[in-house]
């Protein structure tokens, strides 16, 4: 069954294959659709996507999936003997974790750290807006029956950033070698599925390693830099009658993180090799929480439409911890310990609708909407002074900070033989006009996937 599924999604008259661009268009559900990109979720799917070939180009910023589909990659899903399927992909790749981090650390802004955290605040938009790396998988399912398959993911990702300081207040910018931060991701999930695209279920765990180095004017700053990150992942599709199939779904994810910040080599922002007016190191943590649980439901009119529809909450906890530890109590630092926390909660709400318009062209359309809330505390404990604490709050931020809470998409599926080409539309080609009248100009898909299955 699971070995069968891929070609004849193609080649029959059916709703198109599916595709992590038609995973967003209809509303970026990805939790709750059976597409090629759920094995990225559940890697027990493997063996259902078989004999396949996709090229994922271009994205929307913050509308990828969650971070599973990154900006551009591609990949196979081939047969090896009667039940054995392997994959092989690689997507650009930005580090969540590290990014997440450092976001929260830049919420340290006491007198305590003034200074202290310049070079590390800077450096946190970099990882998130830099030149991204490359994020390698390699899938592995085997077929136990006709319902039932198994699957494991391996995945390798790295993401680098190189800064090169300006001149400092000395002037001696220009004898300073470049800051460098690195960070290695390693993760292995396993999954086991079974069923049909109407009944059945998904269940994966998945464990990441994930280790960073900084290196400052050519010295290292970070040592022992690590963190582990557990996921468990859980899907159900229950149908209720020919037309209606509900499919209740969870994700949830617990990451860990910690370092230390020898500041001995040479201060911030100085020359190389300045000497430190005291000895200071910094040590940091984080644990970050997040769950994302819902029902969808799935209502086919007949068999060329399809309506979904999603409620859900997610809940994100992020809190972080910085000690600055000194030996010189001249200094006014003694034993600082600085907190930060963001709780983002709420609920969510998806909608798409797909329909074929003939046996060669498919229609997509999809809403996004989270009314979520963002409260951030940051917090102070220092023996020479009053614990001084920080509450701030806002309302309908939208699941990623910096995206819209509400986000309508539009797409197109074309057909022709074993040749899909998914396209996610751009939302200004319906307000600026042909160019040659407008004069406007603009892509026509801010992200196209072609697939091809054999």
């Amino acid at each position: 069954m699971f070995r069968r599924v891929a070609v004849l999604a193609v080649l029959a008259p059916a709703l198109a294959l599916a595709t992590p661009t038609r995973t967003t268009s209809l509303g970026d559900m990805n939790l709750y659709l059976d597409d090629d990109s759920s094995v990225f979720l559940f890697p027990g799917q493997t063996a259902r996507w078989a004999n396949l070939f996709e090229l994922d180009l271009g994205g929307v910023p913050g509308q990828q999936l969650g971070g599973l589909q990154q900006t551009a990659g591609g990949g196979a899903f081939l047969h090896v003997g009667k039940s054995l399927v392997l994959g092989a992909w690689a997507t650009d790749y930005t580090s969540p974790t590290m990014n997440t981090f450092l976001k929260t650390v830049d919420a340290f802004a006491t007198a305590a750290n003034a200074g202290k955290f310049s070079t590390l605040g800077a450096l946190g938009g970099n990882p998130g807006a830099g030149a991204s790396e490359r994020k390698y998988d390699v899938f592995a399912g085997y077929a136990l029956s006709e319902a039932t398959s198994v699957g494991l993911q391996l995945s390798y990702g790295s993401d680098t950033e190189h800064t090169i300081p300006g001149p400092n207040s000395a002037g001696a910018g220009k004898d300073r070698l470049d800051d460098y931060y690195g960070q290695t991701d390693l993760r292995v999930g396993a999954g086991l599925s079974s069923g049909t695209a109407d009944e059945g279920y998904d269940a994966a765990v998945s464990y990441q390693y994930s280790g960073v180095s900084y290196l400052v004017d050519g010295y290292s700053h970070f040592t022992g830099g690590s963190g582990s990150t557990l996921g468990l992942t859980a899907r159900y599709r229950a149908k209720l009658n020919e037309r209606w199939t509900l499919i209740p779904a969870l994700n949830y994810s617990v990451d860990v993180f910690g370092l230390t910040e020898d500041t001995k080599l040479a201060a911030f922002g100085g020359k190389k090799g300045d000497p430190l007016d005291h000895n200071e190191d910094r040590k940091h943590s984080m644990l970050d929480h997040t769950v994302d649980a819902g029902v969808a439901s799935r209502f086919k009119a007949n068999e060329r439409v399809s309506l979904w529809a999603a409620l859900g909450a997610a809940i994100n906890y992020v809190g972080a911890s910085a000690t600055i530890l000194t030996d010189d109590t001249a200094s006014g630092l003694n034993n600082v310990v600085l907190g930060a926390s963001t709780m983002t909660w709420g609920p969510y709400l998806r909608i798409g609708l797909e329909a074929q318009l003939n046996d060669w062209l498919v229609f997509r359309g999809g809403v996004r909407k989270e009314a979520l809330t963002l409260t951030t505390n940051t917090s102070r404990d220092d023996p020479k002074s009053t614990q001084t604490t920080n509450s701030t709050s806002r309302s309908d931020v939208g699941l990623d900070e910096g995206t819209p809470s509400f986000v309508g998409f539009v797409g197109l599926g074309v057909k022709y033989g074993g040749l899909v080409a998914d396209l996610l539309l751009d939302p200004g080609i319906f307000f600026r006009g042909p160019n040659f009248i407008s004069g406007a100009g603009g892509p026509l898909a801010t992200r196209v996937t072609l697939a091809y299955a054999f």
